[in-house]
């Protein structure tokens, strides 16, 4: 053992009239190591004549008690009657009462206490790796917490962004989003309508088939409705009408470059349209199921094709895409259909749908 390491031996070793008891301070550092579990560093032993020593460990005081009959044993006083010899046998683990608790932010690993992980450590505080969370300023150096899931509204689905590929030498960069997992219905419309927030005007362009008249078809899209309404509408929920490259990249679920939702088999019940000898009016929001993208967004191939806010040339011009119910032919069903419409135009096939930013 080196005893340069301990300061307290040396003004000892100048009292001390034999060499004894030095063998006995060793001994009683070595049980008290065992007893308690302190380290050498945060131990002192001072003795107080005979065979007797205060010991100061892990800010306890102890007293401990030499003999000899052959075999040299050092116990605490309390425990001397029946304590084992230092014999190298184990002793009772001392209760952990007894230990050090280490200081918040921090755990025991065998006699140091070591910073948890990703520990945050209060205002005023800094973290130190073996001590926790300490008074000292400067700011932790643990990382920062992570990052939120995206939460989007009810009634949205979240799709992550990326790089659409519209080209071999031409990359769109797509944001995150929340899009709406249905084309906005006739109903939802008519709420705003109540409320004094949408107007509709226009929206009897086919009596037979303009959703908003039909008190049957509360739950199908709306439509007839303008490009200016459709963004009318999606401001007035906090929302706003996809980009085309937006809406392309929602209907393909992201990277895929299929020609339909579901992959590129050719559609037969999966959207509504006049394919799949349905009647030539639109469905129920979000039926027939199999009309779905990887996220469980519906509705692309079928229904009504959809209002975006990309401009087609003039100003007055806006692209449209997707499918309808009055599709008749795959061609009209891919998600490379697309149109350009004047933006006042009031068309039996076509609604909307309204994408956000999550939140985080």
């Amino acid at each position: 053992m080196d005893i340069s390491r301990h300061a307290w031996i040396a003004p000892v070793l100048l009292a001390l009239p034999a060499l004894g008891c030095i063998r006995e301070i060793y001994a009683v550092e070595a049980r008290v190591i065992q007893d308690l579990g302190c380290p050498r560093d945060r131990i002192e032993i001072h003795p107080q004549g005979g065979s007797v020593f205060q010991v100061s460990a892990c800010n306890q005081i102890y007293t401990y008690v030499c003999t000899e009959n052959g075999t040299l044993s050092c116990v605490r006083e309390e425990e001397e009657d029946d304590a084992d010899d230092f014999r190298g046998q184990p002793s009772p683990a001392p209760a952990q009462a007894k230990l050090d608790e280490c200081p918040e932010g921090s755990s025991r690993q065998g006699d140091r206490c070591v910073a948890s992980t990703a520990t945050t450590c209060p205002v005023g505080q800094r973290l130190d790796r073996e001590l926790g969370c300490v008074s000292g300023g400067g700011p932790s150096t643990a990382g920062p917490p992570p990052p939120r899931s995206p939460e989007c509204p009810s009634g949205m689905a979240y799709v992550q962004g990326g790089p659409l590929a519209l080209d071999a030498n031409d990359d769109v960069m797509i944001p995150d989003l929340c899009v709406d997992i249905t084309e906005v219905t006739a109903g939802a419309y008519g709420r705003c309508a109540s409320r004094g927030d949408c107007s509709t005007e226009g929206l009897v362009c086919k009596n037979a088939v303009a959703t908003y008249v039909g008190v049957d078809r509360r739950d199908h899209p709306i439509n007839c409705v303008s490009w200016g309404q459709a963004t009318v509408y999606c401001k007035s929920e906090r929302k706003r009408l996809p980009t085309a490259d937006e809406w392309l990249w929602i209907a393909r679920g992201g990277h895929a470059r299929t020609l339909f939702p579901w992959g590129d088999d050719p559609p037969s019940q999966q959207p509504c349209w006049s394919g799949s000898d349905r009647q030539g009016s639109t469905c129920v929001a979000g039926l027939p199921k199999g009309d779905s993208t990887p996220h469980r967004i519906l509705g692309f191939a079928g229904n009504v094709a959809e209002w975006t806010s990309t401009k087609a040339g003039a100003d007055t011009l806006r692209m449209i895409r997707g499918g309808h119910f009055g599709a008749g032919k795959d061609r009209g069903a891919t998600l490379l259909s697309s149109a350009p419409l004047p933006v006042g135009t009031h068309d039996p096939g076509v609604g909307f749908r309204c994408v956000a930013s999550p939140e985080r």
